[in-house]
């Protein structure tokens, strides 16, 4: 149960911390209607969805480059090895 309650605060931490910096929220600090000071938090639910878009497009773009590397690498180690059978026989 501990470790649960952990990895939630560490969650809503970093929403706020990463939130905070790429500009997903704005809190705003005044006096309400009766007087008393009141904190209100504005979402920017349109910049939460286009970052969280760019990201999947980054890790898709990266994940595909790192496949076409390994691809390569088979192949040119496939072309060895074909070449190293040829020259034994």
């Amino acid at each position: 149960m501990r470790n649960l309650l952990a990895f939630l605060a560490f969650c809503v931490l970093s929403f706020a911390i990463v939130g905070g910096y790429l500009g997903w929220y704005s809190p705003r600090t005044g006096a309400g209607p009766d007087g008393k000071p009141s904190l209100s938090i504005d979402f920017n639910t349109k910049k939460i969805a286009e970052d969280i878009k760019a990201a999947e497009q980054a890790i898709e773009k990266k994940l595909a480059e790192r496949a076409a590397a390994a691809e390569s690498a088979n192949q040119a180690t496939g072309e060895k090895k074909k070449d190293d059978k040829t020259l034994k026989q």
